[in-house]
């Protein structure tokens, strides 16, 4: 029996975005799939910014991408609680605009052009002015989400953030008191966002009634014990991929801006989803 593309195309990646009730929404080859994606942009988007605009990926630039990892995950709620359309045809093409991958184009999309904004204003504030622009985006998809007005698990989403703050203050104490170091403002943000993903998934699988969707995550929790498993693997994580970088990326100012540019992305990598599941679970979505 022949291979058939499409069949295969549809079967793990239309339908899955297409029918979320019917299908899994990850599967061993969108996951894949995505990945490598996600790898490929990842590295045009270093050299873009190194190489053709010559930034300096330093603390300002760190922390003008964060407002918009905010609203993206702001925005990712506002479609599952079917406020905004799953799907978008365009010219008879479907479109995922505002769920994985899409909705992580759209964002970088709508930084970019904030981006060209605060740089065709002022080339030395377009950094910070970025920032502001993401942060006006992140309050009003915020706003849109509190106008539900109903938070049916308002005390988990607490315990959730209580979670992910008191790892983010653990750190820094074993920081201080072990290794004899300053902890940083970005670490606090790495560790703080992936234990948020971390704590979400632990209270929200395991007391509010949630699933796990990705493949990796559900793999983890039943191998090693549930939910609480895949919690203790984002702390354990965030606590390893920081002193990694700071011993590998130590020589030059390049390693630098690199050690800064992967703190990002894995503060990316658990903000996003972390911020995306709080809501969910705060609101009841």
């Amino acid at each position: 029996m022949a291979f058939d593309v499409s069949v295969f195309i549809n079967e793990y990646f239309i339908f899955p975005m297409r029918y979320p009730g019917q299908y899994a929404p990850y599967n061993i080859y969108n996951t894949a799939a995505f990945a490598i994606v996600a790898i490929v942009a990842v590295y045009c988007i270093y050299l873009l910014v190194v190489k053709k605009l010559e930034l300096k990926i330093n603390e300002d630039f760190f922390f003008a991408a964060i407002p918009f990892v905010a609203f993206g995950a702001f925005l990712r709620v506002i479609q599952d609680a079917t406020l905004l359309p799953r799907e978008v045809v365009v010219a008879g093409v479907p479109l995922f605009p505002f769920i994985t991958p899409g909705i992580y184009f759209l964002v970088f999309f709508v930084l970019v052009a904030g981006f060209a904004a605060s740089w065709a204003f002022d080339k030395k504030t377009a950094v910070k002015n970025t920032a502001k622009i993401g942060w006006l985006f992140a309050a009003v998809a915020l706003l849109v989400l509190l106008s539900k007005m109903s938070f049916p698990n308002a005390m988990i989403g607490a315990g959730i953030i209580a979670l992910a703050t008191a790892c983010a203050l653990a750190f820094k104490l074993i920081d201080k008191k072990y290794f004899k170091t300053k902890t940083e403002k970005i670490e606090l943000v790495v560790v703080f966002g992936q234990c948020l993903d971390g704590a979400a998934t632990f209270l929200g699988v395991g007391f509010a009634g949630y699933g796990e969707q990705h493949v990796v995550g559900n793999a983890v929790m039943a191998g090693f014990g549930g939910p609480v498993a895949f919690f203790l693997l984002k702390v354990a994580f965030a606590f390893v991929v920081i002193h990694v970088a700071r011993r590998e990326f130590t020589k030059s100012d390049s390693d630098s801006q690199a050690r800064t540019f992967l703190l990002l992305l894995i503060a990316i990598f658990g903000a996003g989803p972390g911020l995306r599941d709080l809501s969910r679970i705060v609101l009841g979505v």
